[in-house]
């Protein structure tokens, strides 16, 4: 049977000079697939909620607001409905461009429950504690994963590693990674936060 694994190899036409790598597979444990979710109505714009509005099925503006985003219940629904002074049995098709960025503002500025986190898909501690000791063969190796997070409705996982020494590097000392799914400069602080976190066990 053949086993899964990553190859890399490079020759320079004129050069004639290269390389070849070769990852073997390491773990058994696959990251579960990301799922297809609906938008937080935290992370949305004018245009998203117009582009929304024109492909809606839903034929009252309750509806679309509980169908087409996630964390926003019938009961909440009718709720923002009436913070907006706008009745909740209108097409959303009817909404004015006025009325969309009335509605946008306020879901921005509404508490709603954090995304789970289902359209992610993060490797996972095990994953990355097999991955570094097989790449660098440490004397000491730690890792971490942050409960999901969200920065403005959208959301996001940081995993780190820390590890000491290692066969198969010649740099001494500690060495650490940090990898954010998705890849996001909105994620720079919690990335931070966690190093600092590391450092202090």
């Amino acid at each position: 049977a053949s086993v899964a694994h990553l190859e890399l190899k490079f020759i320079h036409p004129i050069e004639k000079k290269g390389f070849h790598y070769t990852f073997k597979r390491r773990s058994d444990m696959i990251p579960r697939e990301p799922l297809e979710v609906k938008h937080h109505p935290s992370s949305v714009d004018n245009l998203l909620v117009e582009s929304l509005i024109q492909h809606t099925t839903c034929t009252t503006l309750k509806t679309f607001l509980a169908h087409e985003f996630v964390k926003i219940p019938p009961k909440l629904a009718r709720e923002l409905c009436d913070e907006l002074g706008i009745e909740h049995k209108l097409h959303p098709g009817k909404l004015s461009k006025k009325q969309i960025h009335l509605m946008t503002s306020l879901l921005h500025q509404a508490h709603f429950d954090p995304p789970d986190g289902n359209a992610l898909s993060p490797a996972g501690e095990y994953n990355l504690r097999l991955g570094i000791i097989k790449e660098i063969g440490p004397m000491f190796v730690s890792t971490t994963s942050s409960k999901c997070n969200a920065h403005q409705g959208h959301p996001f996982v940081i995993e780190a590693g820390v590890c000491i020494g290692g066969d198969k590097i010649t740099r001494p000392g500690l060495s650490i990674f940090r990898f954010c799914q998705p890849d996001s400069f909105c994620c720079l602080r919690e990335v931070m936060m966690l190093q600092h976190k590391l450092h202090a066990r």
